[in-house]
């Protein structure tokens, strides 16, 4: 997971997180968020995403993230 995220942040080193909607339930919470960014190539782009947390303690025990796959295929095309 590690290498995945700095491919990314190596692919994207333009970035930012808008939009975002935080949505609290017990034992965690939801973020939605549109992740805009432009890519080495200068293609730019806007992403939708989604991610769920667990907390336990006051710590993030458990994190799923969740994108559009369609999107997230045509960015990697345009990187």
């Amino acid at each position: 997971m590690a290498a995945v995220l700095a491919a990314f942040v190596r692919a994207v080193p333009a970035r930012s997180y808008d939009e975002r909607r935080l949505r609290l339930f017990d034992g965690g919470f939801v973020e939605q968020h549109v992740l805009r960014g432009r890519t080495r190539s200068g293609s730019e782009f806007a992403l939708e995403a989604c991610v769920v947390c667990e907390v336990n303690g006051g710590q993030i025990t458990r994190l799923d993230e969740y994108f559009d796959s369609a999107a997230v295929a045509a960015l990697a095309k345009s990187a």
